[in-house]
């Protein structure tokens, strides 16, 4: 089904802003990442001992920061 100019443009003001707030929160979580590697190899020993919580609480602190810079843009 074809749309009408109107409904592209409907659709368009419905998207906007919504893809900024996920490039910003991209581009943090790419310097999270960065901060990460920077992190391991400071923290090595932490890894060694027990590679798994270690990396399983990295990962859950990304995704909770990543949720509060989404939901504090949406406000």
């Amino acid at each position: 089904m074809k749309k009408t100019p109107d409904e592209i443009k409907w659709e368009n003001s419905a998207l906007k802003g919504k893809c900024e707030d996920y490039e910003m929160g991209l581009k943090m979580l790419e310097e999270m990442f960065d901060t990460t590697v920077e992190a391991e190899k400071v923290g090595k020993l932490q890894e060694k001992r027990n590679p798994v919580k270690f990396v399983r609480d990295e990962e859950k602190e990304v995704v909770k920061q990543t949720i509060s810079v989404i939901q504090d843009e949406e406000v």
